[in-house]
């Protein structure tokens, strides 16, 4: 069973996950943003077949373009 604390920092971690379509994405780095501005974003993707993270990754560059 988790603590309080286990549980406040597994959330603070999920608040900064993007998950879903480019839409879903922009408007996810346009809120993070507004709540802590950045200057760059650093990407880690659990996908492993390279040309579906290439995919991947291509979409979240298309998501930050309008932010």
């Amino acid at each position: 069973m988790k603590t309080a604390k286990e549980r406040d920092e597994i959330d603070m971690i999920r608040s900064s996950w993007l998950i879903g379509s480019k839409e879903t994405i922009a408007r996810k780095l346009g809120d993070l943003s507004e709540r802590t501005p950045f200057g760059e974003v650093m990407a880690v993707s659990p996908v492993f077949e390279a040309e579906k993270q290439k995919r991947s990754l291509e979409l979240l560059k298309e998501a930050a373009e309008g932010i």
